[in-house]
C-alpha cells in the first residue's frame, strides 16, 4: 500500500479520477451479490465494481442492495448478530456524469468511543480504504488531523499521476474513534494534469541529500517517560527534484526562555465554581450566561477523573482533573472562536503572557528553566497570526524535555485559550551521560532516510495560485523518528 508524507493540500481535483481496478471478493459475497443482481442491472461497470469493492472491504457476507439512479444502499442482513467491525448500512452516491464514487457513509450498530481516535491506526484504516475501494489512482495522506468536536480523524485523499502522488486533496476520509471509516467525500475542483512538470532532468536522491542535510536540525532531548536521551528533529521540508532547492518548511515557531525562581502556587480545580472561573478568566465565556456541573469517570485499574462542564447556549467547556491529585489533565472548548473577529487581535507576545499566566496559576511548575515554544497560525486571507499553539518544555543543562509539559491553543482575537493539556514531568536526577555528537546523530538520521517523488505545492497560504513542483518527499517526517543519543540507532517514537 502507498503512503504519503508532509503537507495537506487544500485545493481539490476531479479530472484525475480513473477507472478503478476489480478486486476479487469472497465466495459468500459473490453469492450474495448474485442474489442482488437485479438491483444493479442498469448500473455501469464502474458503479458495479465500486459496489463489489465496498462489499469486500467492509466484510459484508449477507446483505441486500437497493439502487436508485445515482444512489446505492447496502443493508447488512445480519444486523442482530453482526460483529462491531461490520457496518449495518452503507450509503453510496455516484456522479451522474462519469459514475465516480462521490460519497460513502456508513452506519454501525455500536456508537463510536467517546474519545479521539488513534491517529496511527486511523492512518492505516484510511490507507486500506483507498487501496481497496478507491484504487491505485489514489493515495491517502500520511498525516491526518483530529476533528476534536466530532472525535474523528480526517485524512485527505490525493490523486496519483504516472505513479507519482499529487499533493492536492481530491477528497477526505473520516475515521471514527472505533477505527471505522465513517464517511468518504469527493470534492470537485478544476485541475489540469498537463501543468505537472515532467520527470526529465531530475536529480537522484543521492544528489539531493546534501541539500536535505543542510536543512536538518536536531535537538538533544530527555524522554522522561522512557528514561532515554534522544535527538529529535525540527520540522523539515521536501527537496526540489530538479534544482535541489529546499522547499520552504511551514512550521515556523519562536522560543522564549523562562526561569522559574520558586515553586509556582497552583490553584486546584475541585469545584464547578473553580471551572467557571477558568471559563471566564481565560476562555472568554461571559460569567452571567454560564451554568456549571460536575461528574466523574472511573474505569477499572485507572485513576478516576473529575469532569467539570461549564456551558452557555452555544459553547461548552469541559475540564478534566485527576481526582486523587487535583492535577489538571485537559480543558477543551467545544467551539472554535477563530471566526469571531469582533474582539481585538493581540500580538504573539501578549498571547505568551496570557498562556504563562494560566500555566503559573493552574500547573505546578518546579523551579528551573523552561522553553515556551509558540507556533503562530493565520486564518485564510489573514496577514497576521489569528491563532497560536504554545508548548512548554522543561530545560535541564541545555537538554529540553522530549514531550511538552503543557500544550495550549489560543485564539488571538480576544487573547483567549481554546484548549489546554498537561502532564506530570519526572526529570532525571543523574548527570547527562556521554552522548553522540550532533553531527554523528545527523549522519545517522540521513542514512536511515529515503525519499519518494511527489508533486507538491510549496505555498501553504494560497495553493490555488501555486505552481506544482516535482520534489523528493522524505520517507518519514521529523515527528516520527528519533536518534538514540547513546547508541546512534534511529527508531520510531511509536
Amino acid at each position: 500500500m502507498k503512503h504519503l508524507h508532509s503537507m495537506l493540500g487544500v485545493a481539490l481535483c476531479s479530472s484525475l479520477l480513473a477507472t478503478l481496478p476489480v478486486i476479487p471478493h469472497s465466495k459468500a459475497a459473490a453469492l450474495s451479490l448474485e442474489e442482488n443482481t437485479d438491483a444493479l442491472k442498469s448500473a455501469s461497470p464502474r458503479v458495479k465494481r465500486t459496489v463489489e469493492q465496498t462489499i469486500e472491504y467492509f466484510g459484508l457476507t449477507a446483505y441486500s442492495i437497493s439502487a436508485q439512479k445515482t444512489h446505492v444502499t447496502l443493508q447488512n442482513k445480519e444486523v442482530d448478530s453482526s460483529p462491531s467491525s461490520v457496518p449495518t448500512t452503507i450509503y453510496l452516491s455516484f456522479s451522474d456524469k462519469d459514475d465516480r464514487l462521490t460519497q460513502l457513509t456508513t452506519a454501525w450498530s455500536k456508537s463510536p468511543k467517546d474519545q479521539p481516535p488513534n491517529l496511527e491506526a486511523a492512518r492505516s484504516t484510511a490507507a486500506d480504504f483507498v487501496e481497496l475501494v478507491l484504487g491505485e489512482k489514489f493515495a491517502s495522506a500520511e498525516r491526518g488531523t483530529l476533528w476534536s468536536s466530532s472525535k474523528m480523524a480526517i485524512f485527505p485523499v490525493y490523486p496519483v499521476v504516472n505513479e507519482i502522488p499529487v499533493q492536492k486533496s481530491v477528497g477526505e476520509i473520516f475515521v471514527d474513534s472505533s477505527g471505522h471509516v465513517s464517511s468518504y467525500q469527493l470534492r470537485d475542483a478544476d485541475f489540469k494534469g498537463n501543468t505537472l512538470p515532467s520527470k526529465a532532468g531530475i536529480l537522484s536522491w543521492e544528489q539531493a541529500i546534501p541539500q536535505f542535510s543542510s536543512q536538518l536540525q536536531l535537538e538533544l532531548t530527555y524522554d522522561d517517560e522512557n528514561g532515554r536521551y534522544a535527538y529529535a528533529a525540527l520540522p523539515y521540508s521536501a527537496i526540489d527534484a530538479k534544482t535541489g532547492k529546499v522547499l520552504e518548511a511551514s512550521a515556523d515557531f519562536t522560543d522564549t526562555h523562562i526561569t522559574i525562581e520558586k515553586q509556582s502556587t497552583k490553584q486546584s480545580i475541585t469545584t464547578p465554581a473553580a471551572a467557571k472561573e477558568i471559563a471566564t478568566t481565560f476562555f472568554g465565556l461571559k460569567s452571567d450566561q454560564l451554568s456549571a456541573s460536575a461528574s466523574r469517570e472511573s474505569h477499572p485499574n485507572e485513576l478516576p477523573i473529575s469532569i467539570y462542564s461549564v456551558e452557555n447556549d452555544k459553547q461548552t467547556l469541559q475540564v478534566r482533573v485527576n481526582e486523587q491529585t487535583s492535577e489538571l489533565l485537559s480543558i477543551q472548548l467545544s467551539t472554535n472562536r477563530a471566526d469571531d473577529d469582533s474582539a481585538a487581535l493581540v500580538d504573539l507576545s501578549e498571547a505568551r503572557g496570557q498562556a504563562l499566566a494560566f500555566m503559573k496559576r493552574y500547573i505546578p511548575l518546579a523551579p528551573g528553566d523552561y522553553i515556551l515554544r509558540a507556533y503562530p497560525q493565520s486564518s485564510e486571507n489573514a496577514t497576521n497570526p489569528t491563532k497560536a499553539r504554545m508548548e512548554l518544555y522543561a530545560s535541564t543543562n541545555g537538554v529540553r524535555s522530549t514531550k511538552p509539559l503543557v500544550v495550549i491553543t489560543m485564539d488571538l482575537h480576544g487573547n483567549v485559550l481554546t484548549s489546554a493539556t498537561a502532564r506530570t514531568y519526572a526529570p532525571s536526577s543523574a548527570a547527562t551521560p556521554g552522548v553522540l555528537s550532533l553531527e554523528e546523530a545527523k549522519q545517522n538520521w540521513v542514512k536511515a532516510l529515503s525519499a519518494e517523488l511527489a508533486y507538491v505545492y510549496p505555498s501553504d497560504l494560497d495553493p490555488e495560485k501555486d505552481s506544482p513542483v516535482l520534489a523528493y518527499v522524505p520517507s518519514f517526517s521529523a515527528a516520527d523518528r528519533y536518534v538514540n543519543a547513546l547508541t546512534g540507532e534511529v527508531d520510531s517514537w511509536k
